[in-house]
């Protein structure tokens, strides 16, 4: 999706690609930390920290793939769902993000929606 949506644009390639790899990251561990059963807010939050300021400006302007990943940090936070004051906010952050995408962007949202409907139930199962 990057290299066709941001292929004119090399400095939003550039910062979407870093949270891209970010987040990435936050995803390799998840599978660990869900079996452990210690999903925090500081393990999930950490990729907001490692983010650079031209994708935080990206996400302000509502530029389509920087949405999209925003979408996938949303589906990750369903795991938190205990913790109260983030109770449900995947499922607000997918609505909101879903209302900005261009039709044509649409179905980038279709994977992390079914994650938050299953509440990620793949990484719960044992291998």
């Amino acid at each position: 999706m990057l290299d066709i949506e941001c292929a004119d644009q090399p400095e939003n390639l550039a910062s979407c690609s870093t949270a891209l790899t970010e987040l990435r990251e936050l995803y390799r561990n998840l599978r660990y930390f869900v079996l452990e059963d210690n999903v925090d807010m500081g393990r999930l939050w950490r990729w907001s920290t490692t983010l650079p300021i031209e994708f935080l400006t990206l996400i302000k302007s509502r530029y389509q793939p920087a949405l999209v990943i925003v979408a996938y940090f949303a589906a990750a936070n369903t795991l938190a769902h205990t913790i109260w004051f983030v109770n449900d906010w995947s499922q607000y952050a997918l609505r909101g993000v879903g209302m900005e995408l261009e039709e044509r962007m649409q179905q980038w949202l279709d994977w992390p929606r079914r994650q938050v409907q299953n509440n990620f139930s793949s990484l719960r199962e044992e291998t």
